[in-house]
């Protein structure tokens, strides 16, 4: 009946944009818009519906969308593209009564997908929908591209099923996403007993689906076959595979027991508690299992093993920002497709017309597997001269929070109001990278030095010169790099002009990792100089820095927290705390120590 009425809506609105389409009418001269002020009013179900179904904007910024994450925040995400719609839910419309034919608005239309929904909510047998095609998505029918990335759902109930002398209920795959569920064989004998349990065989659930078949392979190999001994019971076993994340269940059947001294005696029994494949009523002196009782389950799903990752990954889940290349110049940018033996593929930013698509389709990146997306800018000094070419290589970091245990350190992608992409709470131990700042769905770091094909570029040498307040002139002696790696010592008295004398004498030299160092001499007021007391410093300028990998890259600052030289401190780089305002720091160079 649901799917006549809104078969019978839906041939309205198609005569109704027909009509609109041929006379020159603007739709929107009999549908009203529909607000988020309307929407914020709408049940939790058709919020979701609208989102999901929607093809929303930010579905195109994330590598896969959730389904859980847009059901916890379709509100916020309805509000965020109203926002961006001068306050109207995108190409969302109420049906009028004349062309619905009903007493009251009663169904909503989106444009952008030829999508009708009811805006009352409709329950038929267990579920709860607004349209077609929501009900087609959870009674396990496909209904589109998204239905593939998430999976099929697996729908049908458990029967009772006979093998040797035995009947119990087969395992009730119901809810179990069909992509990504195996079942598990086991090498069996001619007996029927299991001879081998290291090597079993995993065959996809929706063979088993197909043929309904408890063995493969000539009967040598068998899903499930519970015997009157327990012991010599194949109990089903199956395999999900959640994005890399694997968990192994086996299944129970309905059953009740009795304790006799130190055995268990149990009985399959069927829902009316009669012994499974009879009318007969199990006896007084059995109980019925209480994980059971609930419901009256006809088994149960129990967990094998602790739930491990694949492979000690260390991302807790896997959607996530696709890379953002706005603001790359695209004749000049190329994105690095990964090839088999480890080299890149070069494939021109102003080819791609749709980078999200472009990501789905080719070997870019795949956080699953860590595999990060690169982009590589090409900036020509010489266009006549190739080796004068200026490389930078960019790694894209899709916003994220982490956690530090032992020697791992764990991340979960995050959207812009840092609420996991998964649908999931973000856990109180993880912690928001502070290089994301408010708003920024990813940023793109440095993979390697900026260097010069052909020669290498030095970093720079450009930093705040030494401050030498505070010193005692008298006391305090500059010490200056020698080849042989020993120092030459002018006292500060004799100094007139620091930058000066930097740059006239081998100080420090930055580029070359060489720091400035001073020496300054207490005595103790006698006339033995072994009782003097030195303490060395080494002056470390104002810095910002960014971690990637193993290496930690740095970007000297000015007095204002920008870098010296004239740019723009890109996103990634987080200038160092120690500084609060300060050109630089003196910093202990060793501990204080008597000369003696």
């Amino acid at each position: 009946s649901f799917r006549q009425e809104m078969a019978a809506i839906r041939e309205q609105v198609d005569l109704r944009i027909a009509s609109c389409t041929i006379n020159g009418i603007s739709i929107t001269d009999y549908f009203q818009k529909v607000t988020y002020e309307d929407a914020k009013d709408f049940d939790k179900q058709l919020k979701l519906e609208i989102v999901w179904w929607g093809d929303y904007e930010f579905s195109y910024d994330v590598s896969k969308v959730k389904r859980q994450y847009a059901e916890k925040n379709a509100d916020d995400i309805i509000k965020d593209a109203s926002d961006k719609n001068e306050g109207n839910v995108p190409d969302l419309y109420f049906v009028d009564i004349e062309t619905s034919k009903t007493e009251k608005i009663a169904y909503l239309y989106d444009a952008k997908v030829d999508e009708i929904y009811k805006i009352k909510l409709t329950r038929i047998s267990r579920w709860k929908v607004h349209s077609v095609i929501e009900l087609d998505y959870q009674q396990g029918h496909e209904v589109n591209v998204r239905t593939a990335k998430e999976g099929t759902l697996i729908t049908g109930d458990s029967q009772l099923v006979t093998t040797g002398d035995i009947t119990y209920y087969a395992p009730n795959l119901n809810g179990f996403v069909k992509e990504r569920t195996s079942a598990v064989y086991y090498k069996i004998d001619a007996s029927g007993d299991i001879v081998d349990f290291e090597a079993p065989k995993e065959k996809a659930i929706s063979e088993y689906l197909q043929t309904n078949s408890r063995t493969i392979e000539d009967n040598s190999y068998a899903f499930f076959d519970y015997k009157e001994k327990e012991s010599k019971s194949i109990w089903a076993n199956i395999k999900v595979d959640n994005n890399g994340v694997i968990t192994y269940w086996v299944w129970i059947p309905r059953y009740a027991y009795k304790i006799d001294g130190d055995n268990i005696y149990i009985k399959y029994i069927d829902i009316k508690n009669n012994i499974a494949g009879t009318n007969t009523p199990i006896d007084s002196d059995y109980i019925v299992h209480s994980a059971f009782t609930e419901n009256n389950k006809k088994g149960i799903w129990v967990a094998k093993y602790e739930v491990e990752q694949v492979a000690n990954q260390e991302m807790g889940d896997f959607p996530y920002y696709i890379p953002d290349v706005s603001g790359f110049d695209k004749d000049k940018t190329y994105i690095e497709l990964y090839k088999d033996d480890g080299t890149f593929e070069d494939k021109p930013l102003k080819d791609i017309d749709n980078l999200a698509e472009f990501a789905e389709k080719n070997r870019w990146f795949d956080y699953e597997k860590q595999i990060w997306a690169n982009i590589k800018v090409v900036n020509t000094n010489d266009p006549n001269d190739e080796t004068d070419d200026i490389e930078t290589w960019w790694v894209w970091i899709p916003r994220y929070a982490y956690n530090i245990s032992g020697d791992t350190t764990s991340i979960i992608f995050l959207d812009i109001k840092d609420r996991p992409l998964s649908g999931e709470d973000l856990p109180s131990n993880y912690i928001v990278h502070p290089a994301f700042e408010s708003g920024k769905k990813g940023i793109w770091a440095s993979k390697y030095e900026i260097g010069q094909q052909i020669t290498s570029k030095e970093t720079t040498n450009n930093v705040n010169v030494p401050d030498m307040t505070g010193f005692d002139p008298d006391k305090t002696w500059l010490e200056v790099y020698n080849n042989d790696g020993t120092f030459t010592q002018t006292l500060l008295k004799n100094v007139s002009n620091i930058e000066q004398f930097a740059n006239a004498n081998r100080w420090y030299d930055y580029s070359k990792q060489i720091w400035a160092n001073i020496k300054v001499v207490n005595d103790q007021g006698t006339s033995s100089t072994s009782d003097d007391i030195e303490t060395w410093w080494v002056w470390i300028p104002r810095y910002a820095y960014n971690i990637t990998g193993d290496e930690t890259t740095i970007i000297f600052l000015d007095a204002n927290g920008n870098p010296r030289d004239g740019s723009t401190l890109p996103a990634n780089y987080i200038p160092h705390p120690a500084f609060n305002g300060k050109k630089g720091i003196w910093a202990s160079k060793y501990e204080i120590s008597e000369q003696n």
